[in-house]
């Protein structure tokens, strides 16, 4: 998974004295990656096989609360985080009164999941062995839209970072580094996609009666090129 934005997820339950890791879910926005991380044998590849994605500078790691899923992360597997943007602490930034993935969904992705309902899921059993077809398409949502809602709140902090003009209201900044460049470049080939494949599957249960709490929608294009 050589992508330069990666959105990281995961899912612990019970198990030993202080709980486990259950499920780590990585998505660059198209590709999404599961990883039952209490199958035999798994922990320590994870261990091994990630540590160059986690500790390279080079690819931007989207978490939302990204603290207490890097404590799990170094707890577990001995994993380093570097080069990590947080989307919830984004929101507290912008001031935004929007804060928790289902408003967020809703306001930059056009796909709805009520509160209750994700409580629900992030509080069902992850530790139990198989899981649902709910929870596997809970898991890819919540890393599916992480690199998209990173450009736009990464888009709104610069728009709003500017100079102040003679009536006090900020101006558009006129220059960004070229470190910003990067990554803002990275995001906007992430945003400029149309239907994705989970659009695409979540539409072919159309059909069928739904009466999942989870609602297919389109993601919303945002700007994040000057």
């Amino acid at each position: 998974m050589a992508a330069p934005v990666i959105g990281v997820d995961i899912e612990h339950g019970t198990g030993g004295y202080h709980g486990r890791v259950c499920l780590l879910q990585l998505s660059t926005g198209t590709v999404d990656i599961i990883v039952d991380a209490i199958a035999e044998g798994v922990r320590p590849a994870i261990a091994r096989l990630l540590r160059p994605l986690f500790e390279s500078q080079k690819i931007l790691k989207v978490f939302h609360s990204a603290e207490n899923d890097i404590m799990w992360l170094q707890r577990d597997f001995a994993l380093s985080v570097v080069n990590v943007f947080d989307t919830h602490q984004a929101c507290r930034a912008l001031s935004s009164g929007v804060s928790d993935l289902p408003q967020l969904w809703s306001v930059f992705c056009d796909f709805h999941l009520n509160a209750t309902a994700k409580k629900t899921m992030q509080c069902s059993d992850w530790s139990r062995r198989p899981l649902t077809d709910e929870q596997l398409q809970y898991a890819r949502i919540d890393a599916r839209f992480l690199p998209h809602l990173a450009a736009a709140l990464l888009w709104a902090m610069y728009s709003l970072d500017g100079l102040p003009s003679k009536d006090g209201q900020l101006g558009e900044r006129e220059s960004v580094t070229d470190e910003e460049g990067r990554v803002l470049g990275a995001l906007s080939s992430i945003v400029a996609l149309k239907r994705s494949p989970l659009h695409f599957a979540l539409d072919r249960g159309e059909a069928e009666e739904d009466t999942s709490p989870i609602q297919p929608g389109l993601p919303k294009a945002a700007p994040v090129s000057r």
